[in-house]
């Protein structure tokens, strides 16, 4: 699920869903922007409005993929943040490497994470 779990009205449905079509080995892997996002912090810092996401039900962190794991039997197995190179322009790239600048000092402020869920096989 790639920057899809964000506008889903009933994510844990979700997950479940799909969740029992993994097979004994399989993964579920969702990425989704990361609120703790260094433009986001900045824009609050600076008293700026931070309502960017207004199609988005809801914001994740890896900490909400943890209880959604526990709570579906499945296990948390990987967590990964990182951000993409925008290149349709010289700003965007030029902002896009801040990002990852940013990002690689503090990996939770990275633009977006990935996490890994699987078949809990202790449940």
């Amino acid at each position: 699920m790639s920057d899809v779990i964000e506008h889903v009205n009933s994510p844990l449905r979700a997950i479940d869903n799909l969740a029992k079509h993994l097979s004994p080995n399989g993964r579920l892997l969702i990425t989704t922007p990361n609120p703790n996002h260094y433009g986001l912090v900045l824009r609050a810092w600076v008293g700026r409005r931070t309502d960017v996401y207004y199609d988005h039900v809801c914001a994740f962190l890896p900490e909400h993929f943890q209880v959604i794991s526990h709570r579906l039997g499945l296990k948390l197995s990987d967590v990964a943040f990182f951000s993409h190179v925008d290149t349709r322009s010289l700003g965007n790239r030029l902002k896009s490497h801040l990002a990852r600048l940013v990002g690689h000092l503090v990996p939770r402020c990275h633009c977006s994470l990935m996490v890994a869920l699987q078949l809990d096989r202790k449940s």
